[in-house]
């Protein structure tokens, strides 16, 4: 904690620490902040670097501003470990912005973000994974959000994702931290129609998917990234990064909206393909950044520079993407596409993950949704199952609007039905199912039963 004298200023609006470890011991350690163009210059907290040395006040940042009057500041130093071993790194800041719908006393709130930093010998180079597309996001007030800054592993290592309550220091989680779906920021009848709200992250993709607030007004985000390796026929745990955002609720009703394919396991590289579609309202002029972590490759005919190609549009547009002929991709390696468009006043996410081999990927990697604030609407059973019915069981007999769908590991729907239903029980009859491991998804809902004959 910072001592009691320090100034207080309420600028901070994300961040994230990033870092590279590219030779032995040696790592360059990057606090990245997000921060109003207008407002104080951050950096004067503390840099904890998990071995017992500390770093205050930092210097000489890089600024880069984004839209909407935000700059992004990061600020890098050059650090060598005395040893191999597992480091936690830490950056806490007095204060958050102020009026923080979801924190309360935000003013008076400490900013703590941390990364755990993995050296390894047999590992060899480590990156953490670097915000493509980081933003203070802003969205319209009942409407639905989808938020993705872009996590890139410059490593090649397949991410996973899942939401958190933020960190308060380098023991505990903030306790006076609201979850953003909480009901105390909806009408009776809120206008996203969704009943509880949702606040839930694609631990394939990242994307965020929430049901934005009645109220107006800023909210703290945050999740946790894992960096998962294959090592032979293990999977491990090399770094893991936890992200701080903000996310702006105007009263606004800009239209902004993507489509994207669903996450899909593919058996041969020339299998891949995908198509993005965008739509603004009227003939407003929106920019979509497109990112991907695919190695090479088009959308349109243009080629990716750096991973993020921009595309300026004003009406209904498709994006195609297509790879270059010849080009393999790795086996048991996610890879995502994700695109943010930006209005002129609102940001929009869309995300695809795909990848090739998914039945040997771990599943906290393939599994589709993580919430750790709402339990799942569903339960499956029996499961396994030895016949060919399934049982879905629902907290209620509301009837409501459901679409459910049975897919295999490689992402092929199999069954689909879209409709009211009521009750809390519905039985489906699926004597076509093979022996193995299917998907059964709910609106957002995601969830594994296993059939054996």
């Amino acid at each position: 904690m910072l001592s009691a004298g320090t100034t207080m200023s309420t600028h901070l609006s994300g961040g994230y620490i990033s870092y590279k470890v590219s030779s032995g011991t040696r790592v360059e350690i990057t606090v990245n902040l997000l921060t109003d163009a207008t407002g104080v210059t951050p950096g004067s907290g503390m840099l904890d670097l998990g071995d017992g040395n500390t770093v205050e006040s930092l210097s000489n940042p890089t600024v880069v501003p984004l839209a909407f009057d935000v700059n992004l500041v990061s600020f890098s130093i050059n650090h060598s470990y005395s040893t191999p071993g597992l480091y936690l790194i830490s950056y806490a800041e007095d204060n958050y912005n102020e009026n923080v719908n979801n924190l309360s006393e935000s003013v008076h709130t400490p900013f703590y973000i941390s990364t755990r930093l993995l050296i390894d010998p047999s590992i060899e180079e480590n990156h953490s994974p670097l915000m493509k597309l980081f933003q203070a996001q802003r969205g319209a007030s009942g409407k639905v959000q989808r938020i993705n800054p872009a996590p890139h592993d410059l490593d090649g290592d397949s991410l996973s994702f899942s939401v958190i309550v933020p960190g308060g220091d380098r023991q505990s989680s903030l306790t006076n931290y609201t979850a953003p779906n909480n009901e105390s920021f909806y009408n009776e009848q809120s206008g996203t129609g969704v009943e509880p709200p949702r606040y839930i992250i694609n631990s394939s993709t990242g994307e965020i998917l929430w049901d934005a607030s009645d109220v107006v007004g800023e909210f703290v985000f945050a999740y946790k990234i894992v960096q998962w390796r294959k090592f032979q026929d293990d999977w491990k745990d090399v770094g893991l990064t936890e992200v701080i955002m903000m996310n702006i609720v105007l009263e606004e009703h800009e239209e902004l909206s993507t489509i994207a394919p669903e996450i899909q396991c593919f058996g041969d590289t020339q299998d891949v393909s995908g198509q993005f579609s965008l739509t603004s309202s009227g003939n407003q002029q929106a920019v979509a950044r497109v990112f991907t972590n695919l190695p090479a490759g088009t959308i349109n005919g243009v080629a990716f520079t750096e991973n993020v190609l921009k595309i300026d549009y004003s009406e209904a547009t498709t994006l195609n993407l297509s790879l270059p002929e010849g080009l393999e991709l790795e086996p048991f390696r996610v890879y995502r596409v994700i695109v943010n468009i930006e209005g002129n006043h609102l940001i929009q996410s869309s995300s695809w993950a795909f990848a090739l081999g998914c039945s040997e990927l771990p599943g906290y990697i393939l599994d589709v949704r993580s919430d750790s604030n709402v339990k799942p609407e569903f339960t499956i059973f029996p499961n396994p199952t030895y016949k060919h019915i399934i049982n879905l069981q629902f907290p209620d007999n509301k009837e409501k609007l459901r679409e459910i769908k049975i897919m295999n590991i490689r992402g092929r729907i199999l069954y689909h039905q879209q409709g009211y239903f009521s009750g809390k029980l519905l039985s489906l009859d699926l004597p076509a199912l093979k022996e193995g491991v299917y998907i059964v998804k709910v609106d957002d809902q995601v969830q594994k039963f296993i059939v054996r004959r």
